[in-house]
């Protein structure tokens, strides 16, 4: 909603996905078996540069992700048709009933996203 109505006024919204090593990332195993491959702040911050420049152009809505590993690339959330509860008196109990509606299969998951 804030990219729908900010692009009215040449805002532009963008978030920001860094996989930057940080001390509260540095035990990760992907870090510690490939201690070269994670970006340290100074790598992150040419994507917040296009971010907020006039390189961007009115890219706006959208989620950057920056890491060593992975590079840099556009991410986007995936969302199942899922299941309408009734306003009251459902339970916890009607989300088994209707897994199926409401999560990815292991087969959807293969087909249309990228495990981390």
């Amino acid at each position: 909603m804030l990219a729908i109505e900010g692009r009215k006024y040449n805002i532009r919204i963008w978030t920001l996905a860094p996989g930057a090593l940080t001390r509260m990332t540095a035990d990760l195993p992907r870090y510690k078996e490939n201690p070269g491959a994670a970006l340290g702040p100074d790598g992150i911050a040419p994507a917040v540069l296009y971010m907020v420049s006039d390189l961007s152009g009115d890219q706006t809505g959208k989620v950057l992700g920056v890491s060593g590993p992975r590079g840099v690339r556009e991410m986007r959330m995936m969302e199942m048709e899922g299941w309408k509860p009734p306003h009251a008196g459902w339970q916890a109990q009607d989300i088994v009933e209707h897994a199926k509606e409401i999560f990815f299969s292991e087969e959807q998951i293969k087909m249309g996203a990228r495990r981390f």
